[in-house]
């Protein structure tokens, strides 16, 4: 994912603690599907709805989530132009 446009799922401890591991990547937004009542912007990065950003053209989404499965099966089914190939699970 070196120098590719990319949207990360989550913004908590998981984020904070494997980001690193996608330095190279250019993070479009942060998505967060859940009730959120953090800040706007997390690095520089603006946290949005998937609603908001997933209708257009797949990006890779790397998901920071112990959830990643779940989240990866919801996204497939609610996004149909997203497949495993576009999903990356980080996990602690």
């Amino acid at each position: 994912l070196r120098h590719q446009k990319v949207y990360y799922w989550g913004c908590g401890e998981i984020y904070t603690m494997r980001k690193h591991l996608f330095s190279q990547s250019i993070p479009q937004a942060i998505l967060v599907d859940t009730p959120y009542s953090g800040p706007d912007c997390v690095n520089n990065i603006p946290v949005v709805h998937p609603n908001t950003v997933l209708t257009g053209a797949p990006l890779p989404i790397i998901i920071f989530s112990n959830a990643g499965v779940d989240i990866c099966r919801r996204i497939k089914a609610k996004y149909p132009q997203y497949f495993d190939d576009n999903i990356i699970i980080c996990k602690l």
